[in-house]
């Protein structure tokens, strides 16, 4: 049985949350020579979050429009974010295990 809109939507900000504080820890611990990450990763870190923004703002506008309940405008909006950051967390981990 699914869960909820609104119990999905928590799960998914606490997935969200780690994966983006995992992503940040070894963005940072890369800056300090720590963890290897790509050269392009400093300008990946400001160019992803505009675009994750818009698509969500889009999506979030659309469901709207569709007259959807504002728990699935939210999960809506999530969505590029999540596969954001879950993406980040991946190929971030990925890199040290090459």
């Amino acid at each position: 049985m699914p869960y909820p809109t609104f119990l999905n939507n928590w799960l998914t900000l606490g997935f969200l949350t780690a994966e983006a504080q995992a992503v940040m820890t070894m963005r940072m611990l890369g800056m300090m020579g720590l963890w290897p990450v790509a050269q392009k990763e400093v300008d990946r870190m400001l160019n992803e979050k505009p675009a994750a923004l818009l698509a969500a703002q889009i999506r979030m506008a659309k469901a709207i429009s569709h007259g959807q309940s504002p728990d699935a405008v939210i999960a809506t909006g999530l969505k590029p974010f999540r596969q954001a950051t879950r993406a980040n967390a991946r190929r971030l981990k990925n890199r040290a295990t090459r």
